[in-house]
């Protein structure tokens, strides 16, 4: 799962809709690695409440590099 997710974010062309479609990918990765429904699902809940602001301010705010580009 977190083999794709990093082959997804060296492929991706870059851009704010595909950063924050990555961005979606790596908290829902995370939040499934805690292996406690209850906690990934409070924390999808509060995710898909910041998303809406993220997406009121989208074309505002600076791209997201998701790469570590320290190596």
């Amino acid at each position: 799962m977190l083999d794709e997710l990093i082959a997804d974010i060296r492929a991706s062309g870059g851009g704010r809709e595909t950063s924050m479609r990555l961005d979606t990918a790596i908290h829902r990765a995370i939040y499934r690695c805690t292996h406690n429904r209850y906690l990934e699902t409070t924390l999808d809940h509060y995710y898909n409440l910041s998303l809406r602001i993220w997406y009121l301010f989208l074309e505002q705010l600076p791209e997201v590099d998701h790469e570590d580009q320290s190596r």
